[in-house]
């Protein structure tokens, strides 16, 4: 026997979505007024969804287009009420480098090629400040013309 259909919403459910929701035999998918929070799993989207209803949750990042197809393909979804989720057309447009599941690979190659710059920036600026500086610095001590023409000596008084 296969479960298919599943009705649990309103029921205060936190957490995140299983990664194993989609079931091969789910047709019909109620998880809307609870308290679920994370991404929309892929695995919801390789299943025979039929009915997905996740509003008023607080899910985020891309959804799946897979999944949103299901609207396209006579079904019936329900995204609204999650302020996070972004990247289909019903929802906002998501940030340039946000992936499925967060911050993209192009994204965090980007953060990381940055701070790299940063840091390159800075150690030369350290270089260029204290190291290049300390050649040029100013003895305001005598002159060695005079030093030569005073000794120790000649100022010690008996």
């Amino acid at each position: 026997m296969f479960l298919n259909c599943r009705n649990l919403s309103s029921n205060a459910l936190g957490g995140l979505l299983p990664s194993g929701l989609g079931q091969k035999s789910l047709i019909k998918l109620d998880l809307s007024n609870n308290k679920f929070t994370g991404y929309i799993p892929d695995s919801l989207a390789s299943s025979h969804l039929q009915l997905v209803i996740l509003n008023d949750n607080s899910l985020e990042g891309r959804v799946p287009e897979e999944l949103y197809s299901i609207g396209v393909h006579g079904g019936t979804i329900d995204l609204s009420g999650n302020k996070g989720l972004c990247g289909v057309p019903s929802l906002p447009k998501c940030p340039l480098f946000w992936g499925s599941n967060g911050l993209s690979i192009g994204g965090k190659i980007a953060i990381g090629v940055s701070s790299v710059v940063v840091f390159c920036i800075l150690l030369f600026l350290i270089y260029i400040c204290c190291i290049r500086r300390g050649h040029n610095d100013y003895d305001f001590g005598l002159p060695q013309e005079l030093m030569g023409k005073f000794t120790f000596n000649s100022f010690i008084t008996y």
